[in-house]
């Protein structure tokens, strides 16, 4: 495995470093490689074939794809390749052995207290294997070499690379981590151990075990048996781990790479070669040293600056590179928000991401004017004096610039409710007809019962959930409404349900699922320009997101001559890898 690590790597240094990444290995291979732990493991719960192969084994399994081989820290333990699931292997060990120490369910009738005891043994072998099972979440960031990010809420990690089609991949460590670790595992828990993993525990248990064990692993608190145990379990491991860290090469440890790094060196690059201009429409100096950069516009190039110099594991997408800039403090937050605006003397406004000042080292002319955001800007404007006139030489100042606001409130409304971004998701990337979301009578409209399928929940619950968070309407009797010649559900807001920028990352996805208005030629696709539109309109004014993409490199659109002279638009090549 290190030998073909190695081979992967760039025969001439650079800086700044590149790293060599983790090879994309596949479950068989994960399992393998710690098949003794398993075999100690399987010995130490004790359970009957058939139980282990129906309950233990498939909660394994399903970790080790999403753990892969992440570290489970950067410098303090178990930090190398691996280092998660293996740390997590043996906290399970440790919780096997520490149970038998406990007495359970003694005052239930026999067949109870079997029944309970089976149940309770799981939920702290699996509770300890799983209590750290928010780290792939919250500790890193996965990226491919095409710059593509693992979603770990989606899918595990070993799904992802088979996916993609990665060969490996690097992780970035995340800053402020260690708060979000509750948070995480609310999350996480269930889609790493699986519903019927936990449904099983609450028959055989009932619901205060379940809701202890989701506790154990959300709280620092040690009251009660399965948080008594699994903390311990994990002390155990770690205080094993650490008594041979004299034996241990340092070489191994997994610093992650600095993407910060890379993104920061395109972005000098493209200044230096001319392609940003200090002042210009893309990059801007301020009186005090922070730079402006023009949001998505700067993170687009900045993607394909480092598509084109083959940087390998580092983010691609303008909404990527900028949570980078932002979480490694490069770039300056905005409230809620992702863009300042910054007006000009000349009354010009630029919207985009604000850099520190001396992070990019720019020398040049400041740009006279001011930080200005929307409420700021729109009380100065109400408040300012009437101006003098001017006299007839002086020409009038153009209008502001200013881009049209996104819906942050509807953006973050879908985000926060998981049925909502679930079935958007679902529609931007294809894995759902984008015929299933329409207008009638200019009202946006999810097709029911085929829109809500596929959510963990039956259709009409799904509904239910966006009403809920009103985000759907319903008539007190009925949610959805006959609608022509289908039946929908009726959507509360107008506008695009997803940000611009997610399109990007969307895009090559949806044209893999793509069956309809299809063209192949020679293995290329091609998807009528109508059909793309209607994809489009997903995040915001489907001509200005169709030129964003034209913009970008990322689509090429023209018409065909054989087919009446209908337009088309295809991928632009190595589009997937931007």
């Amino acid at each position: 495995m290190l030998r073909l690590m190695k081979q992967r790597m760039p025969s001439t240094p650079r800086w700044p470093p590149v790293e060599g990444g983790l090879p994309a290995v596949g479950l068989d291979e994960l399992l393998e490689s710690q098949s003794e732990l398993l075999t100690i493991l399987r010995h130490s719960v004790g359970e009957e074939d058939a139980l282990w192969q129906a309950h233990y084994w498939p909660v394994i399994q399903r970790f080790a794809s999403w753990a892969h081989l992440l570290p489970a820290s950067r410098e303090h333990h178990h930090y190398g390749a691996g280092g998660l699931w293996r740390h997590s292997l043996e906290a399970a060990r440790a919780a096997a052995d520490l149970f038998e120490r406990h007495v359970v369910g003694q005052n239930l009738p026999r067949e109870e207290r079997i029944r309970y005891r089976r149940g309770m043994r799981w939920a702290c072998v699996c509770g300890a294997l799983l209590h750290d099972c928010a780290k792939p979440m919250t500790d890193v960031e996965v990226t491919d070499d095409a710059g593509r990010v693992w979603n770990p809420v989606q899918g595990s990690l070993t799904a992802w690379l088979k996916a993609t089609g990665a060969t490996r991949y690097t992780l970035r460590w995340r800053t402020g981590r260690a708060g979000q670790h509750a948070i995480g595992a609310a999350i996480m828990l269930p889609r790493v151990m699986g519903w019927p993993a936990l449904i099983w525990l609450q028959s055989q248990c009932g619901q205060s075990v379940l809701l202890e064990l989701t506790n154990a692993l959300m709280d620092d608190t040690r009251q009660g048996l399965l948080p008594e145990v699994i903390h311990e379990a994990d002390r155990l491991s770690v205080a094993d781990d650490l008594s041979r860290r004299p034996d241990i090469n340092e070489d191994h440890r997994i610093t992650g790479v600095a993407a910060e790094g890379h993104i920061l060196d395109a972005a000098r690059s493209l200044i230096r070669e001319g392609r940003w201009r200090i002042g210009g429409k893309v990059c801007a100096l301020a009186d005090d040293g922070d730079v402006l950069l023009a949001w998505p516009r700067a993170g687009t190039d900045i993607g394909n600056w480092l598509a084109e110099h083959q940087i390998p594991g580092v983010v691609r997408t303008p909404e990527s590179v900028a949570n980078v800039l932002l979480d490694t403090g490069k770039a300056i937050p905005c409230g809620d928000e992702l863009h300042w605006k910054f007006r000009s003397q000349e009354g010009v406004v630029i919207s985009g991401l604000r850099i520190k000042a001396g992070t990019l080292e720019l020398e040049g002319a400041p740009v006279g004017g001011r930080w200005v955001n929307d409420e700021a800007a729109s009380t100065q404007e109400k408040t300012a004096p009437a101006s003098k006139p001017k006299a007839d030489t002086e020409p009038e100042p153009e209008p502001a610039q200013e881009a049209a606001p996104l819906d942050k409130d509807l953006h973050r409304k879908i985000a926060s409710c998981p049925v909502a971004a679930a079935i958007f998701d679902d529609l931007a990337r294809g894995e759902k007809p984008i015929d299933w979301l329409y207008r009638f009578e200019s009202d946006w409209h999810l097709r029911y019962p085929d829109a809500f399928k596929g959510c963990g929940m039956s259709p009409m619950q799904a509904a239910k959930e966006l009403v809920a968070a009103q985000l759907a309407d319903s008539d007190g009797k009925r949610i959805a409404q006959e609608t022509g010649d289908t039946r929908g559900v009726r959507l509360r807001f107008t506008g695009n349900p997803l940000p611009t920028e997610a399109a990007f990352e969307a895009l090559p996805h949806w044209f893999e699922k793509q069956t309809e208005g299809v063209v192949d030629i020679r293995g290329i696709r091609f998807i009528e320009s109508g059909r793309a539109r209607r994809w489009a309109a997903l995040f915001g004014d489907p001509e200005e997101v169709i030129h964003a993409l034209l913009d970008a490199q990322r689509i090429v659109e023209g018409s065909m001559k054989d087919r009446g002279n209908k337009s088309y638009v295809r991928l632009e090549k190595n589009s997937d890898e931007a």
